[in-house]
């Protein structure tokens, strides 16, 4: 195997989309994944879908689509979003019109989208499963790959998207800040008997649960966020009784619940990295470099953005001297300021939602009325989650 000019790695939506951007660019590219090609799909439930989704902004659509990927074909579009406040009556709708767009997001299944990206750069790019980054020399500009390929190579430029537990963030030391929300996630899929009409439903107070439409009339994508207490609580309930709480926790708005697909789980926690460009030869993207919580559905359109940012950046000054002093600098501090005021948005929501005394319930609720009755501030807040806000910049 030749030496390369990039090595990323970690396989991912995130990594890979970071592959073609280089290749495209002419450089070579070797892509190391530490999971097998056949482990890929371990997330497809007995519905037949991915119990993963990801609700892709109409920013991230549009350069998807330079891929030749159309996320309409892969996935759900959002006509319109219903989010509310529980034990209230007040509720916001977001419509795509509002802001001149065809929609809102188009919710993918992420199986269904790696795998469209893995087709669009099969030949392009080296693919290495199986294998990991054991070490990273700083001063011999080297990382030591282990698993099928045991030897050191010395690229150019080295991309992290590992995921929030990188292993080489922890290997270059970078330090960052990291909390722990003491939430966990629960993702699923239901059918429901009301058809979805591309209608999301997000519930906020007391635990913030979503219903993501899915290319299949009546089956959601759920996630529901709640506390590590809840979470033990609720992770033991059989399949009927926990269907039970969801027809609950959705007040009915999708119809009757008629089946339910095996749950999946994860920790929340927010992170930041303190330098999405270490050395001059290394970038920290996607969840490596940062993480906030899922109510929104933003990490992988920022992490996508990372992407994008970086294409700007060689369209802008060529794709040779990858490793120039200075190069990636304001690239690192224009994407770490926005992640960092994502993080501090969501932390904000996230904090707003948890009280839970009428007083609370009450200031919530007109705050909501407020919001719906407010078409500038409705316009603003649609702007910055389609990722064609003032703040929303690839820059």
């Amino acid at each position: 195997m030749d030496d390369f000019d990039v090595v990323v790695s970690g396989g991912g939506v995130v990594g890979l989309c970071a592959a073609w951007v280089f290749a495209k660019a002419g450089r070579k590219v070797l892509v190391v994944e530490s999971s097998s090609s056949e482990s890929q799909n371990i997330n497809h439930g007995r519905l037949n879908f991915d119990l993963r989704s990801l609700a892709l902004s109409p920013a991230v659509i549009a350069w998807l689509k330079k891929f030749g990927i159309d996320a309409h074909t892969i996935g759900q579009s959002i006509s319109r979003m219903r989010v509310w406040e529980s034990i209230g009556t007040a509720s916001i709708e977001f419509s795509p019109e509002m802001y001149g767009l065809n929609d809102l997001a188009v919710v993918v299944e992420h199986q269904r989208l790696q795998t469209a990206l893995s087709d669009v750069i099969s030949g392009q790019v080296e693919m290495l499963f199986d294998s990991e980054i054991e070490a990273i020399d700083a001063r011999e500009h080297t990382v030591s790959i282990g698993g099928q390929l045991h030897r050191s190579l010395r690229p150019e430029l080295l991309v992290i998207a590992e995921g929030a537990r990188s292993k080489s963030v922890k290997f270059l030391g970078v330090k960052g800040a990291r909390r722990n929300l003491r939430q966990h996630a629960i993702v699923t899929v239901v059918k429901t008997s009301h058809s979805h009409k591309g209608v999301a439903l997000q519930r906020f107070s007391p635990s913030p649960i979503a219903f993501l439409p899915l290319s299949v009339d009546r089956f959601y994508s759920v996630i529901w966020s709640l506390p590590d207490a809840r979470f033990t609580e609720l992770s033991g309930l059989d399949d009927d009784v926990f269907k039970a709480r969801l027809q609950c926790e959705s007040e009915g708005l999708a119809g009757s619940i008629l089946e339910i697909d095996r749950r999946a789980s994860f920790p929340l926690a927010e992170h930041l990295v303190e330098d999405f460009n270490p050395l001059s030869w290394v970038l920290i993207i996607g969840d490596s470099a940062h993480s906030i919580h899922p109510l929104a559905g933003q990490g992988i359109n920022i992490g996508i953005e990372d992407v994008a940012s970086m294409e700007r950046f060689i369209e802008r000054k060529g794709s040779q001297d990858l490793d120039k002093a200075g190069r990636w600098r304001s690239f690192n501090i224009r994407r770490r300021r926005r992640a960092q005021m994502m993080i501090k948005a969501m932390s904000f929501f996230d904090l707003m939602w948890k009280f839970d005394n009428p007083y609370f319930r009450l200031i919530r609720n007109t705050g909501v009325r407020w919001v719906d009755s407010n078409q500038s501030l409705k316009r603003l807040l649609i702007a910055e989650a389609c990722g064609i806000g003032p703040s929303a910049s690839f820059y």
